[in-house]
C-alpha cells in the first residue's frame, strides 16, 4: 500500500541541526526525474518547498499519479510534486527558482539547464557521479553559484513511476565549486531541510576528494558490472582482483591531483564491500541499454592521467571496452529507428 506523502504523515529522524528559516518557501526545480531525483525531491516536499520536477519518458504517468516510492529509509508512500514538466516550455521564461537540483545522467556535451530559466540568484546544484562534471556548468553559467554534491544512496526504478530505495542510510555530500571553505547561511535553509527529512546531508569546503572517493565504487564495481552484466556481489567474487587494482589506479591518479587517498582506504573500502549485492547504476543502464556514463566514470580519469604521466592500463581497457558497449546501442537504436519507417 502506498500513502501519499505529507509533512505530518512521516516522522523525521532525529537530528542535531537546528531549522533554519522553514517559513519561507523554496521554490525547487529538478531536472532528473530517475529514481535519485524523485528521493530527494521528496524528502524537500515535506519542509515548505515547491517543487518543480523535470521528466521525459516518464511524463504521462509520473504527471498524472506521482511517484509510488517504496522506502526502507522513508516506509511506502506516493509523492506528487506540486508540478510535473515535460521541458522548459511548460514554465514561464520569467520564474525565479532558488535552487535548481540536477540529477540526470553526465554524458558529454549534453547540459540540461539549457532553455530553462536561470536567473543569477538561482543556485545550481548538481548531484551526479563522475570527475570533471561541473565543468559545461561553469562555463555556460559563471555568474551563478554552483553546489556540487556526492551522494550515498541505493536507489532504482524498477517501471515508470514506481521507485526502490533500499538500505538503512542516505548521506549527502556538498561542496562549493571550486573547493574551498564554506560560510554562506544562504544554502543552510536547503542543507537543514535535507537533514530534517532523514537525509543525512553535510557541508564540506572542498568536495573534490569525496568525488574521488566515491569514484571507487562507482570507477571499479559499477565499470565492472556493466562490462560482465553481474551485480556487484557475483562480480566480486568473479573479477575481485580487477575491481581492487581498478581502486588503486584511482588512488594514483587522484594523488597526482593532490587528492590523497591511501592504499590502506582502498583496500578498506573493498574489504568492506563483500557483502554487498546490488546494480549499480551503470549496470542499471547498460540492461536499458541506453548510453553509460563512460566518460565522467573512466574517460576523464584516463585524461588526468595522461597529463600528469600516471598509468592506467586497466581503467583504459574499461574505458574502452564500455564505450564500445555504449556505440553499440546507438547502433541497435538507430537500426530499430529505420526498420519502423
Amino acid at each position: 500500500m502506498y500513502n501519499t506523502v505529507r509533512p505530518h504523515m512521516m516522522e523525521a529522524r532525529p537530528t542535531n541541526h537546528i531549522i533554519m528559516d522553514l517559513d519561507r518557501e523554496l521554490n525547487i526545480l529538478f531536472l532528473g526525474g530517475g529514481s535519485i531525483g524523485a528521493i530527494y525531491a521528496s524528502c524537500l516536499s515535506r519542509f515548505n518547498c515547491r517543487i518543480t520536477i523535470a521528466v521525459r519518458s516518464t511524463y504521462p504517468i509520473v504527471s498524472s499519479r506521482g511517484y509510488n516510492i517504496t522506502s526502507s529509509v522513508f516506509g511506502n508512500h506516493t509523492f506528487k510534486p506540486a508540478r510535473v514538466i515535460s521541458g522548459p516550455s511548460d514554465l514561464s521564461p520569467s520564474e525565479v527558482f532558488d535552487y535548481i537540483i540536477i540529477t540526470t545522467k553526465a554524458t558529454p556535451g549534453h547540459i540540461p539547464l539549457i532553455g530553462y530559466p536561470v536567473s543569477p540568484n538561482t543556485t545550481l546544484i548538481l548531484i551526479q557521479n563522475g570527475i570533471g562534471v561541473e565543468a559545461p556548468y561553469l562555463e555556460a553559467y559563471p555568474q551563478n553559484a554552483l553546489i556540487t554534491g556526492v551522494a550515498y544512496i541505493i536507489a532504482s526504478q524498477p517501471s515508470p513511476g514506481d521507485i526502490l530505495q533500499t538500505g538503512e542510510n542516505m548521506h549527502l555530500l556538498f561542496g562549493h565549486y571550486p573547493g574551498r571553505e564554506i560560510d554562506d547561511p544562504i544554502h543552510h535553509p536547503l542543507i537543514e531541510r535535507f537533514n530534517a527529512s532523514g537525509c543525512t546531508t553535510t557541508l564540506k569546503g572542498d568536495i573534490q576528494l569525496e568525488r574521488w572517493r566515491k569514484l571507487l565504487f562507482n570507477g571499479c564495481f559499477a565499470t565492472v558490472c556493466a562490462a560482465t552484466g553481474l551485480n556487484t556481489g557475483p562480480a566480486i567474487k568473479h573479477a575481485g582482483a580487477l575491481i581492487r587494482e581498478l581502486g588503486h589506479e584511482i588512488a594514483a591518479v587522484a594523488k597526482a591531483e593532490g587528492y590523497i587517498i591511501t592504499a590502506e582506504e582502498v583496500e578498506g573500502f573493498f574489504d568492506g564491500m563483500w557483502h554487498l549485492d546490488m546494480a549499480p547504476s551503470m549496470l542499471q543502464d547498460c540492461r536499458k541499454r541506453i548510453d553509460m556514463e563512460t566518460e565522467v566514470l573512466c574517460g576523464n580519469m584516463v585524461k588526468i592521467a595522461e597529463k600528469h604521466g600516471v598509468e592506467v592500463h586497466r581503467m583504459r581497457t574499461m574505458y574502452m571496452i564500455l564505450e564500445g558497449i555504449n556505440i553499440r546501442f546507438r547502433l541497435e537504436r538507430e537500426k530499430e529507428r529505420a526498420e519502423k519507417l
